[in-house]
């Protein structure tokens, strides 16, 4: 049996997290994707970390896993359901207090995350709430950016175990 433990820190929002997942993330963590995206942000974080005499943050590099997506770009983000919310499959968000009983529900992908195989330290965890918090006002002093309007509604640590267990069941 093989054990592995992922962290996962996520920020739920109002809104689709597709079209500034990369963004966010670089903004909070100073890490960005294969493709870039997100570099300006990143180039923030380092400025603004460096100028409060902050030590640099670069261990996040190696510390953040980094996955493809369906173009074999390897990123560090993901977008992520919000359990708060549901989709109707024709791109309309609610809230879960609205469902009908009959109702067809799918995800409804409204948060950013990133994980790490080892867990964020309080000072970590203090850094990445504190960016997320501050970037909708980014968002709204940056509208070059092309990110709408965005609202958190919460953060969270998810400590992820995943198990991995072989039995051989036939051989010859």
């Amino acid at each position: 049996m093989k054990e592995e433990t992922i962290y996962r820190f996520i920020v739920d929002t109002e809104q689709y997290s597709g079209n500034f997942e990369r963004q966010m993330v670089a903004y909070m963590t100073g890490v960005t994707a294969d493709c870039e995206v997100g570099a300006e942000e990143a180039k923030v974080f380092a400025e603004e970390e460096l100028e409060q005499g902050k030590r640099p943050y670069d261990k996040y590099e190696e510390a953040i896993l980094f996955s493809p997506d369906d173009n074999g770009h390897y990123r560090p983000v993901y977008i992520w359901p919000n359990d708060a919310y549901f989709n109707d499959g024709k791109g309309n968000y609610f809230k879960i207090e609205e469902k009908q009983e009959d109702q067809k529900t799918y995800p409804a992908y409204m948060s950013v995350g990133f994980s790490m195989e080892e867990e964020p330290t309080d000072e970590d965890i203090d850094l990445f709430t504190r960016r997320a918090k501050a970037f909708p006002e980014y968002v709204k002093n940056h509208p070059e950016r092309h990110i709408k309007e965005l609202t958190i509604t919460g953060l969270k640590l998810i400590e992820e175990k995943v198990v991995t267990t072989s039995e051989i069941i036939w051989w010859a």
